[in-house]
């Protein structure tokens, strides 16, 4: 299979492509509204708490120092390549990384409903739709393999 020729006459650098400055960039306006719910309710310890039944790992990083907390086994490498880009990312940015508490779960189909009977609940997945809270993060694996 061949794919056309690209007629356009815009070329975009990547130089231009990666100078963006914090916020400043199209992505960052969906953590905004991934975590829109939250300013309404907070997220507590309770709704972390709360949501663990739905999550396969849990990543906290206080001080500096991530802990993780294993409820069930990964498909694949989806939570090794996760805890490996926390790392990397520690080890680029010390002592810049504030203390988090975070939820994930390592399953492609998105579970948590955006109705008004339920509130949010901060997890991560790898997929989700506009009708659902689950907050989407990147499939580090894919790249891992």
């Amino acid at each position: 299979m061949s794919f056309p020729p690209n007629n356009s006459t815009k070329i975009a650098r990547a130089s231009k492509i990666i100078q963006c400055s914090y916020l400043s960039c199209g992505f960052f306006k969906w953590i905004h509204h991934d975590l829109e719910p939250c300013p309404e309710t907070r997220i507590s310890y309770d709704h972390l708490m709360e949501v663990k039944k739905f999550a396969s790992f849990r990543v906290v990083i206080i001080g500096g120092k991530l802990y993780v907390e294993y409820y069930y086994d990964c498909v694949q490498s989806r939570a090794m390549f996760t805890i490996w880009g926390f790392l990397q990312l520690l080890k680029r940015y010390p002592g810049r990384i504030p203390n988090v508490d975070l939820m994930f779960d390592c399953m492609d189909k998105p579970i948590i409903e955006r109705k008004a009977s339920v509130k949010p609940m901060p997890i991560f997945r790898y997929c989700t739709t506009p009708n659902h809270y689950d907050i989407p993060f990147p499939d580090w694996s894919f790249w891992g393999w």
